[in-house]
């Protein structure tokens, strides 16, 4: 994936019916059959040195949200980024995506990590260009009292808007909206107002797609960024760091202003990429807008005090 902010494969030995029946089922509210991570759950209790049918889509997975890179690692010793084989590099890219997620870090693919690896995301690596986000690599402030962890938020490295430009303009790419312009217009409006009122920016829709500062479109599967969508389920959105200013939906995505459990909520997702565009990664705080995934029917519309921290600390605001 070339989007250095953003910052996204058969069976060598048969299952016996034992093992398959040993595996557990998923929460079968979590799943849609629809979604492009789907093949999670046939992977469901694989751990190191099982050698399972889809595991390369596991590592695929993970390469894609910066959690595992094969680059000067001993291929010679049947360590491969495209095969079935769950290795140690695997198992230990596993375990930082748990440690970020804070599951209990087992190396295992248990099913609260599944579970949380099906939710509908955004497609922003978590890891970008090597650097750790979220919790994963930092060390955890702790209050006075002992038991409050706090600045979860994270940053792109040394990507930020100029001192000078506090004014930011945006634009819908002509001919591009999946649904009525008007509805969409009033939901950027709404969204970007939420971080103008926690930061020293302020946003300006504009005609001219073009010129504009931020550029935001639907786009389907591969759209010419290296970032491609999957259709419906799996990748919401993503955004560049700035200050690119490249805002994309999946047009895949059965998006809603008022979700039903089968539906995804647009503004919640236009909140989390304005917070890309601006310069924020993603946060281990579940009920933080940054916070990377979101399931169908959930709004999550108001800033999270990691967020607002988040922000003014970038800006030293």
């Amino acid at each position: 994936m070339t989007i250095r902010h953003l910052g996204v494969l058969i069976l060598f030995s048969f299952l016996t019916l034992d093992t398959v029946l040993s595996r557990p089922a998923l929460d079968k509210a979590a799943v849609h059959a629809d979604s492009s991570f789907q093949f999670l759950q046939h992977l469901m209790s694989c751990h190191k040195g099982e050698n399972l049918k889809e595991i390369h889509q596991l590592k695929q997975y993970l390469r894609r949200f910066g959690y595992m890179s094969y680059v000067d690692y001993n291929t010679e010793a049947g360590v491969a980024a495209d095969d079935d084989t769950f290795d140690e590099l695997l198992e230990s890219s596993l375990r930082a995506y748990q440690r970020n997620y804070n599951l209990k870090v087992t190396g295992i693919l248990d099913s609260p990590t599944v579970q949380q690896m099906m939710e509908p995301r955004c497609g922003v690596p978590d890891i970008v260009n090597g650097s750790t986000s979220m919790l994963s690599g930092k060390k955890r402030r702790i209050e006075p009292t002992g038991i409050n962890p706090v600045a979860l938020y994270s940053f792109f490295r040394n990507q930020i808007w100029p001192t000078s430009k506090t004014h930011l303009t945006y634009g819908f790419l002509p001919g591009n909206l999946i649904i009525d312009r008007g509805k969409f217009s009033s939901v950027c409006r709404q969204a970007f107002a939420k971080w103008s009122a926690v930061s020293h920016f302020t946003f300006e829709e504009v005609e001219d797609y073009r010129g504009a500062d931020i550029k935001i479109g639907f786009f389907r599967g591969a759209h010419g960024d290296g970032a491609d969508f999957d259709g419906r389920g799996g990748i919401l959105a993503h955004a560049f760091a700035p200050t690119a200013g490249i805002f994309h939906l999946d047009g895949d995505e059965s998006w809603s202003t008022d979700p039903n459990a089968d539906e995804t909520d647009l503004e919640s997702v236009t909140i989390h990429e304005i917070g890309h565009l601006l310069g924020l990664g993603h946060s281990s705080v579940r009920d933080a807008v940054m916070y990377p995934s979101i399931p169908r029917g959930v709004k999550k519309l108001n800033l999270h005090g990691d967020d607002i921290a988040g922000i003014r600390a970038l800006y030293n605001l």
